[in-house]
Formats: C-alpha cells, structure tokens, sequence
C-alpha cells in the first residue's frame, strides 16, 4: 500500500505491553515498537501491533544498535510503503526518584530518568510531526542528565533539544477528569512542528468529560465469593488470598479501611512465635480499604493483586479487583489480547494461563497509559493533520466540490475554514481566520488557576479560539465563555460547526448578538480573548470611543479602548502597525500600565488573504516577570525586563544594548515635516516645467538622478501645498524604505508623497546629511520600526525618532 492523505504512522518507545498504543488501532500504522523485557513485547505480537515483523524492536534503547534498528523500520517504511514523515512518536520511558528539587540522586536513578533523554534524542532525529511523552505527575521538575550532559530538570532538557522546532505544551491531568473510570494523575506532554501552522498542541489534549463512577463502569460484572470465577468470562475471578484475612474485609462498607475495625479484626502478622503482631506499620489511609461505587475508582497500582495495596478491594464483594474489571477502569478494550492463546482459553481450564500471565497482565495495567485517552489524542491528532493538509492544498476553485463532501465539512476546522472562505468582503470587514497556531501562541502563556473561569470573546465569529479554550482551561470546574458576535447568521453558523466537535463538559457558551463596541456590560471577566476586526469604521458610529484623546477610527483599536480594564488578562490578535503608528499612541500609552506576558511578531506568514503584519499580545494584571518576545520572521526567542519594550512614543520588539547606546547620542524631536498629498498619478506626465522628484530618484549615497522611463513632471506647482518647497534646497528623505539617505532638494524639482521633507528647527543649522545613510543609523531605524516590512512611512512617531547628533554637526 503506497502512502495517501488517509495512512498515518507512529512509533512507541518504551511501550511495554502497548495498552495505551492500542489506542492508535485502526487509525495510525505502527512502524515501530521498542521495549525492553521480551514478556510485555510478546503481547504487543498478540494485538498484531506492527505491520512487519522487524518492527517489534526489544532491547535497551541506550545501545546504538537498537536505535538503528528503529530508524531502519522507517527506512523500511520509506521504501515499501511510501512513507514521507513519520506522523506521532510516543514515548513513555520509565522516571525513578520523583523529587522536584533534589539532584543528589543515586547515579542508577540519574541515570534511569535520562532514558527521557534518549527517547528526546530519537524524537529530534526521527522529527515526527507530532511527539507525545506520558509520565508521573512530578515528571517535568525531575532531574535528569541532559544531551549536553549537565543535571538539569526534565522539562528544560525537552524544551532546550526540541523546542527550536515544535511548540511544546505540558499539563499534569487526572485522567478520571478525561473518559477513564479511575484516578491517576499524569504528566503529558505534546509537540507539535512548527512548521504546521494548522495544528498545536492544545489541539490535541483530551478535554474535560463527566467523571464515570466504579458502578458504572464495572457495575454490571457479576458478583463473585471468595475464589470463585464467572463462567462466561475467564479474566473475571476473585483472586484468592489467605482465608484468615477475610475476617479483616467482611464487614467494611464502602471507602473504610481494615486499620479502623475494632483491634481483633485489624490486619496483623504472625511473628516468630506465632504472635499477632498489628500492622501498625503499614497503615496508610487506603490500604486494605474498600473502594466506592459512586466515585471513580483509585488510582491502579502494579500490585493490584493484593488487598495491602492501595485501593484494590471491591466495594462489595470480599476480593481485589478482577482482572477484567482493571481493564475496564483502564479503558483496555475486551477485543485486546495478552496472549496468542486468549481466544482459546475457557474460564473451567484457566489455571496454567493464570498461574503463567496473571501478575504480569496486572502489572502491565497498573503501569500502563490508559487505553481512551491515546484513542483520544489519536482522533484529534487525525482531525488536525487532515485539517493541514487540506489548507495547503486548498484550491478556490473547487468551492463546491469541498462543500458537497460531507466527510470533509465533518471536520469542525475544515468546517469553518470553509465558510470563512465564503464570506464575501472579508477583507473590507475585516474578517480572518484565524490559524491555529496563532491562537496556541497568543494563549500558552496564560494561566488562570480557578475553579470557576469567565471568558470574553467579544468578536467570535467563526470560534477559532474555542477548542484550544476549552483543552487550555479542561482542569476548570466549570469555564463560561460569553460569545459576541454582531451578526447572528455567523452565531448560527458557528452552532453548528460547535456540533462536530468536543469542547469540554465544562465549557459553558453565552452567545450574545450585539455590536461589541455598542453593548452595554460591566462584567469583569478572567480572560479577554480576541481577534478582532481591523477595518475602519465612520468616526460617528462610536462617538464615545472616538474622544479627543484617541483619535483612531480603526475598529481593532476601538475594541482595545473598550476592553481596557474588563479584564485580569487580555490576550489579542491585532496588526502589527499597533505598536508604532501615530493613530494608537494615546492607546499604547494607555496600555503601559499593564504588564506583557508575551508578545509574538508574526509577519504575513501564517494568515492567509491577508497582507497585514500581525502580532499577538498577552497583558495580565498581576503577571511581573520578563516579557517573552517571538519574532516567527526570524525563528527567534528571547526575553526583555517588564517595561523595557516601551519607549517614548513607540513600542520596540527589537530593543537591545545598541539601540539604547545610540539614541543616547541622539537629540530627538527635531524635525517637522511635510509630505504631498496631492501629486496623484494622474496630474502628471513624462515631460514638464517642474521634475517631480521620487523616491528611486534617489540613490543610496544621495545623489539626485534622472531615471528614463522613471521620471515624472509638471507644468506648474501653484495648486499643490509643495510647491513652496520649490528651489528651497530643502532636506529630502525617501519613505517606505529601511535604506534611509538624506540630500537635499535641487532647483527646479519638488518630491511627491513618496519623499519626506524634513524641516530643522528655524534657525538651526543643516545636520550632517550623510549620517542618514549609515549601517549604525540603518539598523538603529529598523528597530525604531520594529523590522516591519510595511509600516514604514515616516508619521510623526517616527519623525520623532530621526534624531540629530547631539554634537550638531553643520552641511555647508
């Protein structure tokens, strides 16, 4: 079978007997598989796990060989199948001595948890679209030895060796919160490349479902005496213990413990002499204690064999749990097999199965990743790497073809990707999808430890933001979002693409038909999440917000006016021209006073039909850290003190040590300026009394030349403003442009719009022209601009910036 858009692939390293792989079964291939002890590899050969025979990789990790052997399965796959990319790594490598802050470890266990870095190896080489890593709740603050060999936590050595090229999140779940009837607190952690702007890694987090209790998910077992097996079913049997202990259970109720009967009744040993000794050592709250029909069960231990372990006797019945019970509260389905004798085996002649597989399959389930929650990752993992490959081969012109497919629009992102593309005048509007990545940057950084959120969207349109809200917030008793959206034919387009998707039992939506900026409310929310419209609106439609302080028109800055203050966290998707232009200083100004979690430059890279540099900014209240700075152009990270990104008049992404150095030498606010308006296109013509000068007229050194074809006059200058700039020898410098140059104007010519005219102090001298045309100026105004390859005009906020050496050099 060749590769197709259909076939998805995975490895799993450290997988043990694959229960949680299982999970992957009918949706992803499995390439290869690596486990150590041959046992738990048998039953991975039992499900039929691999394709190959050669996939089934045994052995240690840490040798060369073994790992060959895993990049030779891909080869394999490359050749035979067609294979492209591997699609998901997962790996659950083994983590001993739990402690977040002790380092002085034993060197096995150091040694032990950088099996972590091995599998982080493998994953940077292999470079899958996708990695997911499971492990103990404390697993990112453990140590570990790193690649570079220095002690560090778990999370900095992934995030130091993959995160150049994968957004990475971490979240420590209870799966009981997430489909699975028992308890147990994990860490899991997924990547996903960068280079796939239509998927993150909040896509892929399970979300919030309804808790299952223990009655309903093994209720309907039948009830079993001591010893006793079911008939039907040769993995449900009470597993005997000494008869003597039965005493210590037989009258517990639900949720008691053994340690609280009366002193003749309490789990005891026998001592040399044949004396009771209690344990009084062993006691701990949920040891030989009952479970609780009306709860999920407690978390499943590798010795859920024995009633001294935690949590492992049946709320009624006097026994541990069945092995077919464990299964179900680990989500194992019935059709998954231990070994390749299971379809044979009948409850009357189970003994020697029993006696040979028993304690490992209870071994295997106690330590294993539950089942439901890989088949979760697996199904969004499938929905989002067919909603990428849609959107980079979409094609326009087969609108109809797309929306006559109903697998196609079952697909809530492809869904509403396609119904965005049919809004007509999107860009008069102002409306954009928005990518998913872009939604995953803007909301990593926030963090609302509550158990009750309230969220504001106040331009929803087409939900972009809703499933990551929904993963992002999945711990949250309960999340309100309230939805405003001024059109209601978009509110109800959007309830139905909500259909085809989970957002979390949690999740709470409040639509509201209104315009944003004319709905009256004073509720104070957790989070302002938005990405709103940038087009212009009329001055008089928002009189209120318009106010002689801001002056702006744009309806994105409006919708900041109006947010300020609603909010603990705003976080917003807005154009990039928002930290530099002259329109949004008073707003800039306004927003100073809260603090900047993060602020993330992504160019025109990831938005599509949309010729606007965009950047995502997250303001919390009580955030006092270092602000994060991306610049998505450049592939860089880095971090700035709280503050430092503000500057006089502008907000500057890209402040450093040498900015700062130069302005110092620089006397800012000196030049006014003048720039035509009225010399359109049409008022001029290929010859004429007056050279209208533009700016490719002017060449990097200064100089003023004449280009053929290029050049344009007029007959007169009387009815344009300019025109008393005629024969003034005045200082001239290009727009648009980082290649700054200064000179000055010849007789005979005037610039149009194209050229700045840069007019010093009256009575000051004419600064030193050349300075202008410098690397060290260049670079200093590139920063004055934020590396912005479109707001480049010279406005009033960048005058302001073009300085003069504070030692006023003159031009004779």
């Amino acid at each position: 079978m060749k590769r197709g858009e259909e076939m998805r692939t995975y490895m799993s390293l450290f997988s043990s007997a694959g229960v949680g792989c299982y999970g992957f079964r009918g949706l992803f291939e499995c390439i290869a598989t690596n486990e150590l002890i041959e046992e738990r590899m048998n039953i991975q050969r039992a499900n039929h796990k691999c394709k190959y025979e050669s996939g089934y990789v045994c052995g240690d990790i840490t040798h060369s060989d073994v790992q060959q052997r895993l990049f030779d399965q891909i080869a394999l796959w490359e050749q035979n199948e067609g294979l492209q990319q591997v699609d998901i790594v997962i790996a659950t490598p083994p983590c001993q001595g739990m402690s977040t802050a002790n380092y002085k470890k034993k060197d096995s266990e150091q040694t032990r948890n950088s099996l972590v870095v091995e599998a982080v190896r493998i994953i940077d080489r292999i470079r899958p679209k996708i990695f997911i890593i499971e492990n103990v709740r404390a697993f990112m603050k453990t140590a570990c030895t790193d690649i570079s060999g220095k002690d560090m936590p778990i999370g900095e050595s992934i995030r130091n060796n993959l995160g150049a090229n994968y957004h990475i999140h971490h979240k420590v779940i209870n799966f009981k919160n997430y489909g699975v009837p028992s308890s147990r607190p994990r860490t899991l952690v997924i990547g996903t490349l960068k280079t796939l702007h239509n998927l993150s890694p909040l896509n892929l987090f399970p979300i919030r479902k309804p808790e299952i209790t223990l009655k309903e998910a093994i209720g309907s077992h039948a009830s079993l005496g001591y010893g006793q097996k079911d008939e039907t079913d040769f993995l449900h049997f009470a597993r005997k213990f000494p008869e003597y202990q039965l005493e210590w259970i037989r009258d517990l109720k639900e949720g008691e413990s053994a340690f609280l009967n009366p002193p003749a009744t309490r789990p005891y040993k026998l001592d040399k002499a044949g004396k009771r000794v209690e344990l009084k050592g062993a006691f701990m709250g949920n040891k030989y204690r009952r479970l609780r029909w009306d709860r999920p069960c407690a978390c499943i231990a590798t010795r859920n064999d024995q009633l001294a372990s935690q949590d492992t006797i049946h709320p009624t019945d006097h026994r541990v749990l069945s092995v077919r019970e464990l299964m179900a509260l680990m989500t194992i389905p019935s059709s998954f097999r231990w070994t390749t004798r299971d379809d044979e085996i009948l409850p009357s002649d189970s003994e020697d199965y029993l006696r040979e597989n028993e304690l490992n399959i209870r071994r295997c389930i106690g330590e294993a990743l539950p089942t439901e929650i890989v088949r979760d990752i697996a199904l969004r993992a499938q929905t989002m790497l067919r909603f990428e490959e849609f959107v980079q081969a979409f094609d326009p012109e087969r609108m109809k073809e797309y929306l006559s497919n109903k697998e196609l629009c079952s697909n809530f992102y492809i869904d509403t990707f396609l119904k965005e593309q049919q809004i007509r005048n999107a860009k008069r509007k102002g409306a954009f999808y928005t990518p998913q990545c872009v939604v995953y940057d803007l909301l990593k950084t926030v963090r609302i430890e509550k158990d009750e959120i309230r969220i504001l969207e106040p331009a929803v349109g087409l939900g972009a933001f809703i499933p990551q809200l929904g993963a992002l917030f999945s711990q949250a008793k309960a999340v309100r979002i309230d939805a405003v959206e001024i059109d209601r034919k978009t509110i109800a387009s959007l309830r139905e693409s909500l259909k085809k998707i989970e957002i979390g039992s949690n999740i709470r939506i409040r639509f509201i038909c209104a315009d944003f900026l004319k709905l009256d409310t004073r509720e104070h929310y957790d989070l302002v999440v938005t990405n709103p419209p940038y087009t212009a609106a009329k001055k008089t439609d928002y009189a209120p917000l318009c106010s002689d302080v801001h002056k702006t028109k744009n309806l994105f800055a409006l919708f900041l006016i109006k947010l300020y203050g609603m909010a603990d966290q705003i976080a917003c998707v807005i154009p990039k021209n928002f930290i530099m232009a002259d329109e949004f200083e008073s707003i800039r100004k306004m927003y100073e006073s809260l603090p900047i979690v993060s602020i993330c430059d992504f160019g025109v890279k990831f938005f599509k039909k949309v010729f606007i540099e965009i950047i995502t900014i997250h303001f919390s209240k009580s955030y006092s850290a270092d602000t994060t700075v991306v610049d998505y152009v450049d592939g860089r990270t880095w971090t700035q003190r709280q503050g430092y990104l503000f500057h006089d008049r502008l907000w500057l992404l890209y402040r450093d040590a040498f900015f700062d150095q130069y302005v110092a030498r620089l006397r800012l606010d000196y030049f006014s300026a003048f720039r035509d308006r009225q010399i359109t296109n049409g008022k001029v013509s290929l010859q004429g009394k007056v050279w209208v000068l533009r700016s490719k007229n002017i060449l990097d050194d200064g100089r003023i030349v004449h280009k053929a074809g290029y050049d344009r006059y007029v007959d007169s200058v009387a009815e344009f403003a300019v025109g008393r700039f005629l024969d003034s020898r005045a200082i001239l410098m290009p727009n648009f442009t980082y290649n700054t140059r200064a000179t000055l104007l010849p007789n005979g010519a005037v610039p149009n719009g194209s050229i700045a005219i840069l007019i010093p102090p009256e009575g000051e001298n004419v600064p030193d022209l050349p300075l202008y045309a410098t690397d060290e100026f260049r670079r200093y105004y590139a920063t004055v601009k934020s590396h912005s390859r479109f707001t480049l005009n010279i406005d009033k906020c960048a005058l302001y910036y073009i300085g003069v050496p504070k030692k006023l050099l003159t031009h004779e």
